[in-house]
C-alpha cells in the first residue's frame, strides 16, 4: 500500500529552543528500535517500535559532544557511533540487546567536523 502518516513526535523537550535540528533517523537492524539525534539539544533519542508501528520515546541522551550532525549503528546492531560536528569527536554508545537503550561507552575519538559516519563492509 502506499505509505501514509501515522503519527508525529516532537523530539525538543519543553522550553527548548525551537531551532534545533534534526539530523540522522536510523532503524536498528532487529527492526525493534528507531534511533535520532537532535542538534541544538545535542541529544540521540532511542524509540521503541510497536507492533502497529507507532513509536514510544525509551531514552534521550546526551550525543556526547555539540552538534551531533550523523550517527551510524554498527552492523551487529552492538554500538552506536555518534558524530558530533561541533566538538570534533565521535562518542560511542553500547545499545542494550534486550531493551535499545544506549549506554556511553566512555570511548571518544577525535574527528575534525564530522558530517558522516559509516561501516566498512567485511
Amino acid at each position: 500500500g502506499a505509505p501514509r502518516l501515522m503519527e508525529v513526535y516532537h523530539c525538543l523537550p519543553d522550553g527548548r529552543d525551537a531551532s534545533a535540528l534534526g539530523a540522522g533517523v536510523r532503524i536498528h537492524p532487529n527492526g525493534r528500535w528507531l534511533y535520532c539525534s537532535v542538534r541544538g539539544v545535542d541529544q540521540l533519542l532511542t524509540f521503541e517500535i510497536g507492533g502497529n508501528g507507532l513509536l514510544r520515546l525509551l531514552q534521550s541522551i546526551s550525543s556526547g559532544g555539540r552538534g551531533p550532525r550523523e550517527f551510524a549503528l554498527s552492523p551487529d546492531g552492538r554500538y552506536l557511533l555518534a558524530g558530533n560536528q561541533d566538538t570534533d569527536n565521535i562518542s560511542v554508545f553500547v545499545i542494550d540487546e534486550d531493551t535499545g537503550v544506549l549506554s556511553p561507552t566512555g570511548y571518544c575519538a577525535d574527528a575534525p567536523s564530522v558530517t558522516t559516519i559509516a561501516f566498512a563492509p567485511r
